[in-house]
């Protein structure tokens, strides 16, 4: 549901919603975990990580791209292929932080 809902909003270039839908995933997945210190130390960082999902979805292929990832993340976990979820979620976090520097440093004029 999650990832439709953002495919959705991401087919109407409604970016805030991409990221309220992809933070609603995030949130699910920390959910099944079952690790309150895991989510305890999330929460922490929830400000930084909107501001970082935001960003990187300004870049259109990203956003195409972060989507495919979390469908494939959740076919993994309903699967209950932990070590591909695990590894196709690294890729995922790295991908989405490349994404974040290439903008960062278009804004800073050192592309």
């Amino acid at each position: 549901m999650y990832c439709r809902k953002a495919e959705e909003a991401h087919a109407h270039d409604d970016i805030e919603a991409v990221c309220r839908w992809t933070a609603k995933f995030n949130d699910r997945i920390y959910d099944s975990c079952e690790m309150p210190r895991l989510k305890e130390q999330i929460k922490t960082t929830q400000k930084y990580l909107r501001t970082f999902r935001f960003t990187s979805f300004k870049e259109a292929t990203r956003t195409e791209q972060a989507l495919k990832e979390h469908a494939e993340i959740i076919r993994l976990v309903e699967k209950k292929d932990y070590e591909g979820a695990a590894l196709a979620t690294s890729v995922h976090l790295r991908d989405a932080m490349q994404a974040y520097i290439r903008l960062w440093r278009q804004r800073k004029g050192k592309m």
